[in-house]
């Protein structure tokens, strides 16, 4: 069966906060600092968000195989080169759709 394998970074922004993941637009499950998730999913094409309150990552897409797992991490904006204590306003305004970042790795 196909497999997801989420990881979300130790990080001390929203260290006691859940960031809730989204599989096809539909709730998976949640995920706590440094924790490791996984899930069984279907083969084929998906699609695969984070949020947390009304901030989230942008929605990525990806193809998984019959016995295949992929593997992604889910962590905050702040270990972006342009993050200082003054880009936050921006991140949870105007950037609210990059407040986190998902990749596949």
């Amino acid at each position: 069966m196909p497999k997801i394998e989420i990881k979300r970074a130790s990080e001390n922004i929203n260290l006691f906060r859940n960031y809730k993941l989204y599989l096809d637009g539909k709730k998976l499950g949640t995920i706590a600092v440094g924790e490791i998730q996984e899930f069984d999913v279907t083969s084929g094409e998906h699609k695969l968000m984070a949020k947390i309150d009304w901030c989230s990552s942008p929605e990525i897409s990806f193809t998984v195989n019959e016995n295949e797992t992929k593997y992604f991490l889910v962590k905050s904006f702040s270990d972006s080169v342009l993050f200082t204590p003054f880009s936050t306003p921006y991140y949870i305004t105007f950037g609210r759709n990059k407040y986190l970042k998902l990749k596949e790795i």
